[in-house]
């Protein structure tokens, strides 16, 4: 993924990697982060999910309704 995405320049953003020393989880990989993000917005989406969900209606709406996390979920016959 790093190898295709590069720095993101080519999108016009600026994505940054940071790796984790042991596989502790997402909220300890947001927690690593922290120094990064500051007080800013981010989206975090993973890299081995699907989904059909309009990511800018998602943006739009977190930040209509002042949201601090919002989680996109949808429920299937079997989860695994």
């Amino acid at each position: 993924m790093q190898k295709y995405l590069g720095n993101g320049e080519k999108w016009g953003v600026n994505i940054v990697y940071l790796h984790q020393t042991s596989p502790l989880g997402l909220a300890h990989a947001v927690k690593i982060s922290k120094k990064q993000l500051g007080n800013e917005d981010f989206v975090m989406v993973l890299g081995d999910n699907f989904f059909a969900v309009d990511l800018k209606d998602m943006i739009d709406h977190h930040k209509k309704n002042s949201n601090r996390v919002t989680v996109a979920l949808k429920e299937v016959e079997d989860p695994q």
